[in-house]
């Protein structure tokens, strides 16, 4: 991998760019069969490599206003390899540009932020029939066009009371088109185009009774209009937190809040090998945590319950004709949570967690709607650093285990990652570093869906920073 980044800062503006390069990678997941299981001629997937660039732009008018524009582009490819034949069945280019405008105003807790977001992609797929191979014999791209204002302001009803209040609008413009090259295929070329306007209001109070108690009231009303083929949906989520402080070192949390996620452009109206689905509905969850904060001397400690019930949480799935379909489909968790963090004088600092809890998701009727488990039960991280003068050294490590694939029910062994990085700063102004990731060179499998994509092989940067 090959990686350059430069930034400037003259006054009031200021510029950064990036450039990064992949190579190829053989095999980026395990040859299966059609019931996700490992087969001997079975396919993968392969990564050819890939570019992309980033370039940032941001300038200051005065201490009220900025504005800021970003644009990027990641150009990649990657084939679906047969292990019997070894020619790729369909071998897929990407290039996607994304393009980022925002115009900030801040001043007196008066916040508006008027932004302009476009994205485009362009994919296209060569099969082969036998030996014989047909070059771009399928085409589709879409380009995504979202642009808005939110407008929020903070209020100071008294010493006691705060109040957060805000407006959001946005409109949202999907564009999709596809076709065949007719010596493949016959096939009628599509292109359409959708919009949508999505609005909100939202209001906040935070009101502390004493210096023990402390109560968080939130709401948000969502609504759409102009939506295509009159989908029209409309949610109010209620949030409220409460804190309490036993001691001066330890503290008491609980929150009950609700949810609501809309369905993509692309959920809605389908993109490439996903068919369009209009009668996929939003997600609506209702989320409940409650904990305990402890602090002693130099060591954190955060202890946490929680659970959550989602109705018609979004996925894809594949239907009886071999299409991809975005589906709705309940989903349940309830768990506990562990973590510590600690930061000694002498320069080493620590942290660890540990996380059990069981996802599970419920299946459609037509398959007698039982639930069924879904990716991991246990998740546990820690990491250890140290820094002294010059020198910085950073070791990190994750884990998941108790795992299964979702469609197929089937037990996958844990995944563990981990990562280091060193760096040297000789002077304030130049940087020598180190990043390494998947240091034991694992081979694991990172999905939980239905194919078995594998991690990364052991990897690393080296670089060089000079600021000025």
């Amino acid at each position: 991998m090959q990686k350059y980044q430069t930034s400037l800062q003259a006054g009031k503006l200021g510029i950064g760019a990036s450039w990064n390069k992949k190579g190829s990678v053989d095999k980026t997941s395990l040859a299966t069969d059609s019931k996700g299981g490992y087969a001997l001629n079975g396919k993968y997937f392969k990564f050819y490599g890939g570019e992309k660039t980033i370039i940032s732009t941001n300038y200051a008018f005065d201490k009220h206003w900025k504005m800021t524009f970003d644009y990027s582009d990641h150009d990649y490819s990657k084939g679906y390899m047969s292990e019997k034949t070894k020619l790729p069945t369909d071998r897929r280019f990407i290039e996607k540009e994304h393009n980022r405008f925002t115009l900030n105003y801040d001043n007196n807790g008066l916040k508006a932020n008027m932004f302009y977001h476009k994205g485009s992609s362009d994919s296209r797929y060569h099969y082969w029939k036998g030996t014989k191979l047909y070059s771009n014999s399928y085409f589709y791209g879409n380009d995504d066009v979202i642009k808005g204002i939110e407008i929020t302001k903070d209020i100071e009803l008294d010493s006691n009371n705060n109040l957060l209040v805000g407006a959001k609008a946005y409109n949202e413009k999907y564009n999709y088109y596809n076709f065949y090259d007719p010596s493949y295929k016959v096939a009628t070329p599509i292109n359409y185009a959708y919009d949508r306007n999505i609005y909100s209001v939202f209001a906040q109070l935070d009101h502390k009774f004493d210096n023990r108690h402390d109560v968080i009231i939130g709401a948000r009303e969502t609504w759409t209009g102009s939506s295509p083929d009159g989908t029209n949906y409309s949610e109010f989520t209620p949030q409220i937190q409460y804190s309490y402080k036993m001691t001066e070192d330890t503290s008491a949390y609980a929150s009950v809040g609700k949810s609501f996620t809309l369905p993509t452009m692309n959920d809605m109206y389908g993109q490439g090998n996903i068919i369009r689905n209009s009668d996929i509905r939003p997600e609506v969850g209702m989320h409940y945590e409650t904990g305990l904060k402890h602090i002693s001397g130099d060591h954190s400690w955060k202890l946490a319950l929680f659970k959550s019930d989602v109705k018609d949480f979004i996925t894809n799935s594949e239907n009886a004709q071999g299409e991809n379909v975005a589906i709705n489909e309940d989903t349940k968790n309830m768990g506990v949570e562990l973590s510590c963090e600690m930061n000694k004088a002498e320069g080493f600092s620590y942290n660890w967690g540990v996380s059990f809890s069981d996802p599970k998701y419920k299946t459609p009727k037509e398959d007698n709607g039982i639930w069924k488990r879904n990716y991991g039960r246990w998740l546990l991280n820690g990491g250890v650093s140290y820094s002294v003068s010059k020198f910085n050294i950073a070791l990190n490590a994750s884990m998941m285990a108790d795992r299964v694939l979702q469609k197929y029910q089937i037990p996958v062994k844990p995944y563990l990652y981990t990562s280091l990085h060193a760096s040297y700063k000789p002077v304030k102004e130049h940087e020598f570093y180190l990043n390494m990731d998947n240091l034991l060179n694992r081979n694991d499998i990172t999905s939980h869906v239905s194919s078995r994509y594998i991690s990364l092989g052991r990897n690393f940067e080296v670089g060089y920073r000079f600021t000025f």
